[in-house]
């Protein structure tokens, strides 16, 4: 079992890779479409042209947003023996100070003993929390000796 955990926040989304596909696919649809109707062969030389290059502009724009977003790990929560670390709060919380912790569909819920401001959540499906919630339940369980709850809701059919 691991004696301490470190949770970092996502460090880059790719879900903006679809737009640019799309917008890809629709330019070359419009392309082939003003080279079939224009019967001079000039336009089809600049379509088979122009594909390759905004096939390579497509994998510049992707590395170049890759790179840029690729930076410093941002640490979110960190389980060690002496306590919890929320980074989002300036100082650490011993175990003694928390009253009762949550997880419930994989947000991680903490509240503190006569502190409310310090109350904190965290959403482990937007972290690089890679784990199984049992192994983060284990760990808090070995630290903590209050009473930990764990809730997964089924997933609904839409029925």
């Amino acid at each position: 079992m691991k004696d301490n955990i470190t949770i970092y926040q996502k460090d880059h989304d790719y879900g903006n890779a679809s737009c640019l596909v799309s917008l890809f696919i629709f330019t070359c649809i419009v392309m082939m479409i003003t080279a079939y109707f224009i019967p001079e062969p000039p336009v089809l030389k600049v379509f088979l042209y122009l594909t390759p290059g905004l096939i390579v502009l497509l994998v510049i724009i992707k590395a170049a947003e890759f790179y840029a977003n690729k930076g410093e790990n941002v640490k979110v929560l960190s389980v060690t023996r002496e306590g919890m670390h929320y980074f989002q709060h300036a100082a650490p919380l011993s175990w003694d100070e928390i009253s009762e912790i949550e997880i419930i569909d994989k947000k991680l819920a903490v509240t503190v003993k006569g502190k409310p401001s310090s109350d904190f959540s965290v959403n482990l499906t937007q972290t690089t929390f890679e784990y199984n919630v049992n192994v983060l339940v284990e760990l808090l369980g070995s630290y903590f000796t209050g009473k930990i709850y764990v809730y997964e809701t089924s997933v609904s059919c839409g029925c």
